[in-house]
């Protein structure tokens, strides 16, 4: 009972550090200024074609 008790905090800290760490990269990805225009878009599916 006791080691179970431990392994579900340590899974808890686990899990908080592997969180804490997809925000982070999550926050410095600049996922704004990805948009684009009509006229961008226009001309990436003209390319393609």
């Amino acid at each position: 009972m006791f080691y179970a008790n431990n392994q579900i905090w340590i899974n808890v800290c686990v899990v908080s550090i592997a969180l804490s760490f997809l925000y982070d990269i999550w926050r410095f990805a600049d996922f704004q200024e990805t948009e684009l225009s009509i006229e961008q878009i226009k001309q990436i599916i003209e390319e393609e074609s």
